[in-house]
């Protein structure tokens, strides 16, 4: 079992396609008896199905998952394992990141936008 690289998360997720009711309970049950904290499960809706993850950064909690998955896995259920390099998640975000006005007299303003920045609020650069 290699090690993952610094900063290297890993995306554990269950897909299921035409979710019953009751699925997405199920699937949070699974997580939590894993021991994860409920606001470290993350849904993903869709219109045809449910897409429910987590994420780890040790290939052992990743092996111990699955084969827990093995044993629980109701009919429908699909585990996907994703590893997030830090290209894809440390640094896009900032794409979109706004400058935002604060009150009246301020904006907060990332640092990596500050040549776009013009106005007549003062800004707050945010690193």
């Amino acid at each position: 079992m290699a090690p993952f690289q610094p900063r290297t998360f890993v995306e554990l997720s269950i897909r299921v396609r035409f979710p019953k009711p009751q699925t997405k309970t199920e699937i949070t049950d699974f997580f939590l008896t894993e021991g994860f904290d409920p606001f470290g499960i993350v849904y993903f809706e869709y219109r045809s199905g449910l897409k429910t993850a987590v994420y780890v950064r040790s290939a052992r909690q990743v092996y111990k998952i699955r084969e827990d998955f093995e044993l629980a896995r109701e009919k429908g259920w699909r585990f996907e394992k994703k590893i997030l390099r830090p290209c894809d998640w440390f640094h896009p975000w900032k794409r979109s990141y706004p400058i935002t006005p604060v009150g009246t007299q301020f904006a907060a303003v990332p640092v990596w936008r500050k040549k776009e920045f013009r106005g007549p609020k003062i800004p707050i650069y945010l690193d």
